[in-house]
């Protein structure tokens, strides 16, 4: 019953997040063709994961009041704590809980498209029309993706990741930014605006990126004027 009603819940959030419209003012053709193709992708993402922060919450409700689980609530947690990459998660810890919260949460639109526009030219890149990669994003055995154009010595072995689908592309980057040491700083934040009641905003963000590309600081402005260019932050307030 519970696993029904969870997905009933994620179909009536993917279609209303999905029925608004939106066209930006600047783009046209491809361009506005990759926002329209991508939208729907980033909101059933979202909706997935937002559904999935529901009932942590409510699962977390349940210890706070007794620390104590039922064990199909304490099988549920594990579960999630394994796909968050949080293997150590102890549900009688409050780290452990707060860590996992911070990681089960949801990304902004504009700051999903932003990246997904610069990382694959709007879609038109070899990696997104080969390999449906559109954040760059690599894989490390032998057979997991593309070779690159590229490599930087002997030693390096990256490949380019391959993906089943954009929505799959987007899934996995909404779960890197959720789960890598690289962006805790990003989810902090985001977890102290979800706490003064505030909107995510992707241009606020977007400044925990430095460590996504090798160009840092230059990638962060670089994410930050898509958002404004293209008025994407209006995605945030829908």
């Amino acid at each position: 019953m519970l696993k029904y009603l969870s997905s009933l819940l994620l179909a009536c959030l993917i279609f209303v997040n999905t029925s608004t419209v939106y066209s930006a003012p600047l783009v046209s053709g491809k361009q506005s063709q990759f926002i329209k193709q991508m939208l729907p992708e980033v909101r059933k993402a979202n909706a997935e994961v937002r559904l999935t922060r529901e009932q942590l919450l409510i699962v977390h409700t349940k210890w706070l009041k007794s620390h104590q689980l039922s064990s199909r609530d304490q099988l549920w947690v594990q579960k999630i704590a394994v796909e968050y990459k949080l293997k150590d998660f102890n549900s009688k810890d409050k780290s452990s809980w707060e860590t996992l919260i911070r990681r089960v949460d949801v990304l902004p639109e504009s700051l999903i498209l932003a990246q997904a526009i610069h990382e694959s030219d709007w879609g038109q890149s070899r990696i997104a029309k080969q390999v449906n990669n559109y954040f760059g994003r690599f894989c490390f055995t032998s057979g997991c993706g593309m070779a690159p154009i590229k490599r930087h010595g002997k030693g390096d072995t990256h490949e380019i990741k391959r993906f089943s689908s954009l929505y799959a592309s987007v899934g996995d980057y909404i779960r890197n930014i959720n789960t890598h040491k690289a962006y805790q700083t990003l989810r902090e934040e985001r977890s102290k605006i979800h706490s003064s009641k505030q909107e995510l905003h992707g241009s606020t963000l977007a400044k925990h990126l430095t460590k996504y590309s090798e160009d840092g600081t230059s990638y962060v402005s670089m994410v930050k004027a898509i958002i404004h260019a293209y008025k994407l932050e209006k995605l945030d307030t829908v």
